[in-house]
């Protein structure tokens, strides 16, 4: 049993159990207190530790007084036991868990019963514990919480049921954010369009993502978002100008080939077979490639004229009794025929 929770077991087992030493069992108490030490003010000593963030010093310090629970008044004594708890949960003690829940078991009533719960939650967060998240937070009462953990409370709210796929409880809590908040608007806007994205919302998408272009955080991802939701919308010629410019920029190979990817379906759209060919070619090599993929490049090089490579790639495809197969079949007659060749 670690030093926090004999600590905080001493200080239940002294306050409720309705235990009082009495006569000479009183005096040998008092005894072993030690003269030089003040409870109440090593509480003050521990409770300006804890504000600063030295969540170890506190807890020592928050214990030492809770070892003398006849000098120091009750409040104080619960309220210790609620600082240890939160420190050993910043600390990410083993027993900060289990502390944290016995003091909201002892204290239902307490003050501070409501912030043990934000706590626990935030700790659940660090840990992706995200249903464990939602359900401590769920008996947090926003009403009763200090203005400053509003936006982190809808974040991580939000987040959670993202993580759940629970989409349109993530939504309605990360609008919160989007209203004013500061630290975490750049995720809940990322997080926010993308559900919006998954919904075929593309202009609502769009916006978000555009707001994200230069962020530290997601410049680098919105952009393949925002490259998407054009050519979603048809919009081939912008999707050739913008995925250009994101070429010019330092991205993954496998970015690199999604971005190749879409301006070869932009130029093939077009009818730019002989533009699209090379685009394709390189997302392939980068990124595999389904069957869709190779008849569209097969279907191109056909078009340009260059048979040999249509036959080859058209080939590919043949690996399915499908509809593809028959219009590769189709298209492989064509040109056996223009390379005079024998099927």
């Amino acid at each position: 049993m670690t030093k926090s929770i004999r600590l905080i077991k001493l200080w239940v087992f002294v306050a409720l159990s309705g235990v009082f030493i009495l006569g000479p069992s009183a005096d040998s108490f008092a005894q072993r207190v030690s003269a030089d030490v003040d409870p109440i003010r090593e509480y003050s000593v521990a409770l300006e530790l804890y504000q600063k963030q030295k969540y170890g010093q506190a807890q020592e310090r928050f214990g030492e007084a809770l070892n003398h629970p006849r000098a120091l008044p009750t409040i104080q004594q619960e309220n210790a036991s609620y600082y240890i708890a939160s420190s050993a949960l910043e600390l990410f003690n083993k027993d900060g868990e289990y502390l944290m829940k016995e003091f909201i078991e002892v204290y239902p009533e307490h003050p501070f019963v409501n912030m043990a719960h934000y706590k626990l939650a935030k700790y659940y967060f660090t840990k992706k514990r995200h249903r464990s998240v939602l359900d401590q937070l769920e008996l947090v009462d926003k009403l009763d919480l200090d203005q400053k953990y509003l936006e982190e409370y809808y974040f991580k709210k939000g987040y959670s049921h993202f993580q759940q796929e629970e989409y349109d409880l993530s939504k309605a809590a990360l609008s919160h954010v989007l209203e004013g908040g500061k630290k975490y608007r750049s995720p809940a806007q990322y997080y926010s369009s993308y559900i919006l994205y998954r919904e075929g919302k593309n202009e609502a998408a769009l916006a978000g993502f555009r707001e994200l272009e230069s962020d530290k955080l997601f410049g680098k991802v919105a952009p393949f978002y925002i490259l998407q939701i054009i050519y979603r919308q048809g919009r081939n010629e912008e999707v050739l100008t913008y995925g250009k410019e994101l070429l010019a920029k330092d991205f993954s190979e496998s970015k690199r080939g999604e971005i190749h990817r879409i301006l070869g379906e932009a130029h093939f759209n077009l009818g730019q077979y002989a533009e699209a060919i090379p685009n394709m070619e390189i997302a392939i090599s980068e990124l595999g490639g389904n069957r869709d993929d190779r008849y569209k490049l097969a279907y191109a090089s056909y078009r340009g004229g260059d048979f040999e490579k249509a036959l080859q790639y058209f080939q590919q495809v043949t690996t399915e009794e499908d509809d593809l197969t028959q219009l590769a079949h189709y298209h492989m007659g064509d040109c056996y025929l223009k390379l005079d060749k024998k099927m």
